[in-house]
């Protein structure tokens, strides 16, 4: 039968014991049953710890998802052993707040192209999987807008030649210059990144072929007119050629960019300095 249990007992050692509330359940062996009966557990130590303890199982949140059950066993818990076991939780959960936050600073910089400052080519597909999902629910007439969806491909002209000529720290200072172009000739709703090397893409919405066109134009131009420099030398002949391709629901994401790509192969094999759309 159930005894009151008087709210602080000492251990053995002097080691007090856990307080339970008045109607506590007493096992056999003296020790109070926790799976009952609520603990009335110090100030210093969280409701929600109690109840965990009272359950006898605790939840630890691991750093890419899920838990982990902790069963506790022993009924007979002292406040030292509880404060230890609330200081590990405390412990591994400032670990793995630690863990979290260096794994959103790692998946931002992934998103981002360092030497640019462009979207990566992980967030251009990820961004192309997201705008041609809107744009099918468009074609279906899920949707509407005067907006059509358009990947543009754009590639430095003779990159190579830079390079040799100049060094690759000049190469780079000409694309990060490319790169700023291309950042201030689209809205803010569309992505500009980097795809590799000296290559390009744009994510687009454009109100029509037109429209498209007219942009992949005035970025060419634009930078055609650029001047970049070394060693307050200028740099000849930094131009770029542009390929198109209008998104149409007959396109996988990867056909979808390697059609534009394929514009821009033509683009190069006429001189370069163009744009080509599909």
């Amino acid at each position: 039968m159930a005894k009151d249990v008087p709210q602080e007992d000492a251990g053995e050692g002097g080691e007090r014991e856990l307080k339970a509330l008045p109607g506590a359940k007493v096992n056999p062996d003296g020790s109070y049953d926790l799976k009952d009966d609520y603990l009335d557990l110090d100030d210093d130590i969280s409701p929600e710890l109690a109840r965990a303890i009272r359950k006898r199982e605790i939840d630890i949140t691991k750093a890419l998802g899920g838990a982990t059950d902790v069963a506790l066993h022993d009924k007979n818990i002292s406040d030292a052993r509880v404060r230890f076991v609330e200081g590990t939780l405390k412990q591994v959960e400032g670990s793995l707040k630690k863990v979290e936050v260096e794994r959103d600073d790692y998946k931002g910089k992934s998103m981002i192209d360092p030497l640019t400052g462009l979207s990566s080519r992980r967030n251009l597909f990820e961004a192309l999987e997201r705008e041609t999902s809107k744009a099918s629910r468009l074609l279906d007439g899920a949707e509407e807008s005067e907006d059509e969806l358009f990947c543009m491909m754009i590639d430095a002209d003779h990159f190579k030649n830079v390079n040799d000529k100049y060094g690759h720290s000049t190469g780079d200072q000409v694309l990060k210059g490319i790169a700023d172009v291309l950042k201030g000739a689209v809205r803010d709703s569309d992505v500009v990144g980097r795809y590799g090397g000296e290559e390009f893409a744009i994510v687009a919405w454009c109100k029509g072929r037109p429209a498209a066109r007219e942009l992949a134009e005035r970025i060419r131009k634009k930078i055609e007119s650029t001047d970049f420099y070394y060693r307050g030398e200028k740099i000849p002949n930094v131009t770029v050629s542009v390929g198109v391709e209008q998104y149409d629901k007959k396109f996988e994401i990867d056909e979808f960019v390697e059609q534009a790509d394929h514009n821009l192969y033509i683009a190069k094999r006429g001189g370069g300095n163009r744009v080509v759309m599909g």
